[in-house]
């Protein structure tokens, strides 16, 4: 058992430092190491009794959702309905792993360990953020693209989030057994610079809402040392970051952005907000499908400041919202605040307030953004929860041996599959690339990635020849879901060349007014025969999440 739990942490630990994948799927490793660190999990539990807290039914539910909006046509690709379901699924797991997790060790120990394992990924993605601050290249550690270090997770902003778990668990650990974790606190200087650096606006109100749990509970805290430790961090990260363009300049290192402009550039999630609330209303019941925001952005389109495509509305909750309707959003958002009630009245003592306090970081960015769109912070979120959930009484049912059997092998069988099928998608959209405009295709049909072959459709198809309506409406559906840049203006160019200038001239305003371009109608006669760097927006994925439409 210790073999397999090893493993698993290993799988785990190295999505945080694997880097990101080629396109479509940039976080297809992650997700791979995470699913399969899962499935391994089953293994662990193996003739011991897995409990599944009654309380957990709602969630199953909503597993259900995608296929069920697959059904009823509100989702067109299976592929995103397949994908929604395992990350779904994925979360189930893991909140059932936290809550069975004491049929391996004891409540304290695993959150121990939980808090090594988060300590060890911190530093490490923190060494890899001061590395790219000072330039220094190396193989394994992703290059700088702009002047915010990300480690390997490649967004500054979802390595803030990682840090600020780890430094909770360092100071987690000094209080918990000071004689032991002293050590611990000289890892604090590396994480709290690499926090700095990333610049992250989300850290400040993560800071400010740990500040309130902190006072609300500040009773398990025992230890002065650990709250004057905490302060020290609060006034360097300050200072550091009022300083960190003196110092740059200094050293002689890349130029941040400066204060004014963090301070004053959120206004770009509020211009978000104000067209995703437009876009809820225009289908306020139900919705436009679990994971198809981009879809929704396509209304009101050309009335709001857009700043390209999104696959997030910057907010788990508009999502919700976007995805389901109103009515079962509420319902859904409902039944999370209540858990989070539930589990924060259930805090008996520094373990669960830990683990709480590692929730609120991974929640209140997803307030702001789309952490959750990513393996490496659902699960453990998931993880989390179950594990505060023991004590909460719940009442619960015992599964059966059999089916904990039948779970592993359908899993073990959709894992190779869906690494078998992705890696000939790869190749497949890589000579699809090259025939374009040339009708010309070779892929099979997918029924798991059915908008991979759709895309592959789409690259080769001829610009300037005459299409069917059917064929039209199964260009526009996956223009509609992937409106890239290349997408949209080609979409505006096929349907020009078919003399249906109504819909050419609609597609021309909405990629003039998504990408913030002046395309001008004339121009849409013009077939450009060398489209190279439009091919690869194909490709293209907000560093947010897959550009797969699955989660």
């Amino acid at each position: 058992m210790k073999i397999i739990i090893a493993a698993i942490l290993v799988f785990f630990s190295l999505s945080y430092f694997i880097g990101i994948s080629p396109f479509p799927w940039t976080s297809f490793s992650q997700d791979l190491l995470w699913f399969l660190g899962l499935i391994l999990c089953i293994t662990l539990f193996y003739k011991k009794n897995v409990n599944f807290p009654k309380l957990l039914f709602p969630l199953f539910i909503i597993c259900l959702v995608p296929f069920a909006q697959y059904l009823f046509g509100q989702i067109y690709y299976f592929s995103t309905a397949f994908f929604s379901f395992l990350f779904l699924f994925g979360l189930l797991a893991s909140v059932i792993y936290g809550y069975n997790s004491i049929q391996i060790a004891e409540k304290e120990k695993v959150i121990k360990y939980t808090a090594y394992f988060f300590i060890l990924v911190g530093f490490g993605s923190s060494v890899f953020a001061i590395a790219q601050w000072l330039q220094i290249s190396h193989p394994y550690i992703l290059n700088l693209s702009h002047n915010r270090p990300y480690a390997n997770l490649g967004q500054p902003n979802q390595l803030a989030t990682l840090l600020m778990l780890s430094i909770c668990s360092i100071l987690f650990l000094y209080e918990y057994q000071r004689s032991k974790n002293i050590l611990l606190i000289l890892l604090l200087p590396f994480e709290v610079l690499a926090l700095v650096l990333t610049q992250s606006r989300t850290t400040w109100i993560v800071l400010f809402i740990l500040f309130l749990i902190f006072i609300i509970k500040k009773n398990h805290f025992e230890k002065k040392s650990t709250v004057y430790i905490a302060l020290i961090l609060v006034f360097s990260y300050v200072f550091i970051f009022i300083f960190n363009t003196e110092i740059s300049e200094y050293l002689n290192l890349l130029k941040p952005i400066s204060i004014e402009e963090r301070l004053n550039g959120g206004l770009g999630r509020i211009e978000i907000w104000k067209h995703m609330f437009y876009a809820s209303m225009q289908k306020p019941w139900l919705g436009y499908g679990w994971f198809q925001t981009t879809i929704a952005q396509l209304e009101g389109v050309v009335l709001f400041k857009n700043e390209g495509n999104l696959t997030s509305a910057h907010n788990i909750m508009i999502d919700l919202v976007l995805w389901v309707g109103i009515p079962f959003a509420v319902l859904i958002i409902g039944y999370g605040l209540y858990l989070i009630k539930l589990v924060f009245l259930s805090i008996q003592g520094l373990p669960q307030l830990y683990l709480f306090m590692m929730v609120a970081c991974i929640l209140i960015h997803a307030q702001l953004e789309y952490p959750l769109y990513y393996s490496y912070f659902l699960f453990p979120l998931g993880f989390f929860i179950g594990i505060l959930l023991i004590d909460c009484n719940c009442k619960y049912f015992l599964l059966n041996e059999k089916f904990k059997h039948i779970i592993f092998l359908i899993s073990i069988c959709f894992y190779a599959l869906i690494f078998k099928q992705y890696d000939q998608w790869l190749s497949d959209l890589g000579y699809a690339s090259g025939m374009e405009n040339t009708g010309k295709s070779k892929h099979k049909k997918s029924i798991l990635f059915s908008q991979f072959s759709d895309r592959a459709d789409f690259i080769v198809a001829r610009i300037d020849q005459n299409y069917t309506r059917s064929e039209f409406e199964f260009f526009e559906y996956y223009v509609k879901t992937q409106p890239t840049e290349y997408n949209l203006y080609k979409m505006a160019q096929i349907f020009y060349f078919n003399e249906d200038m109504n819909r050419a001239n609609y597609y021309l305003e909405v990629h003039n007014s998504l990408y913030n371009k002046k395309a001008l109608f004339n121009d849409l006669s013009k077939i450009n025969t060398n489209q190279g760097i439009g091919i690869s927006s194909l490709f293209e994925k907000n560093s947010s999440k897959p550009n797969l439409n699955m989660k």
